[in-house]
């Protein structure tokens, strides 16, 4: 591994072809060999990797240092970068996973010298974290007596923030719509007049709802709706749900009947047909029920599969919710260009203090360093049930996949027990980020039942949009499975514009061989996060490939909000058509953002800024006095460049007595502020009302 290194004086770090913690040296200084930040020069030097380096974004923040890869296979990942010092890092012999850095940093492409000349920069972005829709769940439960389970699973997945549950059932009872929206599984029958308009109804809620879902839990559907299902008969609204169902995505089926019919040929035929041929379908554990007692005798429900119903909609909301914890990327700023190359070995320590900064637990686990992270949800050191022999295997497999090799993890896989079907969202996740292509074409080949786990959009999105992997979009591309049926969405591209992975967004368009698909998310969300890089790759492929349309949406607002002043120079620059130009000066001043204001003064004129009254409305009722100076400055012809050329900035105090009194916090800044410059709540009503100029 080598490492760019340059030092605030300009020293150059190196050292004996010893192991790690031999003494280092500089050309200024001597360097303790245990020291964890370098002494003797001015300021200290830190690393600093670039952020898809190794897949933890968080190290885009680390000071001073840059990577950089002279040689294969990591010359492909950014050789037309500068380098001014080159450092050498030698895996130490305790990492349990060998070729874990290789396997990190392989497969990255090379790009033209257009997408390394600007800096992206990135605000906080408190409110444009990623914003993880919830798992929609589709709960359905056939026959007037078969809702109690129906009704136990919503009340046990209520206070699951990453579930959204709605139901169709026979039997509406009141506990269920006190929780969730419940419609009625009504008959469709053909009538007339009024039931004509009923019907309608129900086949567009009906279609509505194949659309909302992710998931289907029939619990239960019995004899008559399975057999409906298999013919195709959609003469219920359930059934017109069903028939309507997306084969892409899963449904599982519980069976519901008497133990007599359980037993009869035709189910066994019926569910033959659906293990053969209806892959989306999961059969599970049956409810059956039998009848006890004389002379009234009683139905007795037998049924031992909800914990592992439950366990499969829990597994589902976490392979869903990937990438939440997911930083915010930045692009590091570049080094000059330097052919000095000094080759030195990094101890441990450094390595400690590079992940430490960059909060990635995950990465110093993977690699075996020290770390003193605490350690992050989920992850824990026992099982979540240690008298379960699944959840202890599930637990293992977890740690396995974290610490151990490729082969180590297929090893792991083909001693599962009988009953493991379901890949922890966790493994999903690590398989993805470190891209682990061994343990992918073990699954695909030898367990495609665990395989279905990176089924539909879980591999593209995933690998594209939290966890850039190349080599993974490679695998998805050209895996057998997938073949002829490559499932992604906008999800893909809008998530890596989003992140700031020009990577992956190059791999879409110049290798994957498929239609970009976008949504105007992608430059509104890569504006409000100050991808700079990202947006003149999106200009520069749109000037190349007439098939790629910019779709600005409201990138200036975004950009706006975000106090991104850099980016408005950008599309102002740009010669693209971008709307929304006229509210930017009144969204910057609702979330206080002076420099966005003065920068959009001086790229629009002092004549040609767009705005109303509405900018010291909102200011006064955020307490943003700082744009009420700015506006004021404004208005008296005081900022820089205005040379006395007095603007007019009209209010009428009615308008700013109603913004005072609605106030967020404290109110005593903006009254303060009013005050002082001259503005009297005590005139007369007609004054009230008129017109007014700062």
């Amino acid at each position: 591994m080598q490492l760019t290194a340059t030092f605030p004086d300009g020293a150059a770090a190196r050292a004996s072809n010893g192991e790690s913690g031999v003494p280092w040296t500089s050309d200024d200084s001597g360097i303790h060999p245990n020291s964890a930040v370098p002494i003797g020069w001015k300021a200290p030097g830190l690393l600093r990797f670039m952020p898809e380096a190794l897949s933890s974004p968080a190290l885009a923040r680390l000071p001073h240092w840059e990577t950089v890869v002279p040689n294969d296979p990591f010359r492909r990942y950014a050789p037309t970068w500068p380098v001014a010092r080159v450092a050498t890092l030698r895996r130490p012999n305790h990492v349990p996973r060998p070729g874990i850095l290789s396997s990190v940093m392989a497969n990255y492409p090379s790009f033209p010298s257009r997408l390394t000349s600007t800096v992206s920069s990135c605000s906080s972005l408190t409110d444009m974290n990623t914003r993880h829709r919830k798992l929609h769940l589709l709960v359905a439960a056939t026959g007037p007596r078969d809702t109690s389970w129906a009704q136990a699973l919503v009340v046990r997945l209520s206070k699951n923030t990453q579930i959204e549950t709605r139901a169709i059932v026979d039997d509406v009872v009141p506990r269920l719509t006190q929780t969730i929206i419940v419609m009625e599984n009504r008959t469709l029958a053909p009538g007339q007049g009024d039931r004509a308009d009923d019907i309608e109804f129900y086949r567009q809620q009906a279609y509505e709802l194949v659309e909302w879902a992710d998931l289907m839990v029939c619990v239960p559907l019995d004899a008559d709706g399975i057999a409906k299902l298999l013919a195709g008969i959609a003469d219920t609204f359930l059934g017109e749900v069903l028939r309507g169902w997306n084969p892409q995505k899963s449904v599982v089926l519980v069976p519901g009947m008497s133990t007599h019919m359980w037993s009869n040929p035709m189910t066994k035929r019926h569910l033959s047909k659906l293990y053969r041929k209806w892959n989306w379908i999961r059969v599970m554990t049956p409810i059956l029920w039998h009848y006890e007692g004389a002379p009234n005798p009683k139905r007795v429900p037998n049924w031992n599969g909800f914990n592992e119903v439950l366990g499969i909609i829990k597994n589902q909301a976490d392979l869903l919710g990937l990438g939440r914890d997911v930083e915010i990327a930045t692009s590091a700023p570049l080094l000059s260009d330097s052919d000095v190359k000094i080759q030195v070995k990094l101890p441990p320590e450094i390595w400690t203090i590079v992940l430490d900064y960059a909060g990635d637990w995950e990465l110093a686990k993977a690699l075996g360093m020290y770390t003193n992270l605490p350690m992050p949800q989920p992850w824990c050191l026992e099982p979540k049930d240690p008298t379960d022999p699944l959840k202890v295997y599930e637990h293992e497999l977890e740690w396995t996949v974290l610490t151990c090799s490729s082969a180590a993890v297929c090893k792991k896989l083909s001693q599962s027990p009988p009953n493991f079907q379901d890949i922890p969202a966790l493994v999903v996740k690590l398989v993805i980020r470190f891209a682990l292509i061994e343990v992918l074409e073990y699954m695909e080949n030898n367990r495609p039942d665990l395989f279905k786990a990176f089924d539909g959009t879980t591999l593209p999105s995933n690998a594209s949009a939290y966890y850039p992997r190349t080599d993974v979009l490679d695998y998805w591309k050209q895996s057998r499975w997938f073949r002829d049926k490559h499932i992604y969405d906008a999800e893909a591209v809008d998530g890596a514009s989003k992140n700031g992975h020009v990577r992956i967004l190059d791999w879409w368009w110049r290798r994957s061989g498929l239609p970009l698909r976008y949504t105007e998310t992608a430059l509104e969300q890569a504006s409000g996060r100050g991808h700079l890089l990202v947006l003149e790759w999106w200009r520069d492929a749109a000037a190349q490939d007439e098939s790629i349309v910019l779709r600005p949406g409201r990138s200036l607002l975004w950009a706006t909000q975000h106090g991104q002043a850099d980016v408005l120079r950008w599309w102002d620059a740009s010669g693209i058509p971008v709307a929304h130009g006229d509210s930017v000066a009144k969204v910057a001043s609702r979330w206080g953002r002076v420099n966005v204001l003065e920068t959009w003064r001086r790229l629009k004129g002092d004549n040609k800024l767009v705005f109303d009254p509405e900018v010291l409305i909102s200011s006064t009722i955020h307490q943003h006095v700082e744009v009420l100076e700015w506006w004021r400055k404004f208005a008296h012809g005081e900022l820089e460049g205005m040379d006395g050329r007095k603007q007019l900035v009209e209010f009428r105090t009615c308008n700013i007595e109603e913004a005072l009194e609605d106030s967020i916090g404290d109110q005593s800044k903006a009254r303060k502020w009013w005050a002082q410059y001259g503005l009297d709540l005590r005139m007369r009503n007609e004054e009230w009302l008129q017109t007014r100029y700062l």
